[in-house]
């Protein structure tokens, strides 16, 4: 493992510039962390510049739009939309 680091070099000034954007990025920890929900999946669904979103993950899509693995394990869609959830507890 150690020499596959090794093996990888230094990282070019791309990586170090796509790094530090990402670490100075908010990236919520849940859609309830998200100010505009809604918006952002109609966003998602559509593939409308989504360049900005980093949570894409925790929306449980994928790039083609079907549902994740661990996401389809989780819950199923509801009946209005099969994108959000709401926890009417």
């Amino acid at each position: 493992m150690q020499r596959k680091i090794l093996a990888r070099g230094d990282a070019s000034v791309e990586d170090e510039i796509a790094d530090s954007v990402f670490v100075q990025s908010f990236i919520p920890k849940t859609l309830d962390d998200v100010e505009n929900a809604q918006e952002d999946v109609q966003r998602i669904t559509s593939w409308k510049d989504t360049k900005d979103l980093y949570y894409l993950t925790i929306t449980g899509l994928k790039h083609d739009l079907s549902l994740t693995q661990s996401s389809q394990q989780k819950s199923s869609p509801t009946k209005d939309s099969p994108f959000i959830s709401e926890d009417k507890s």
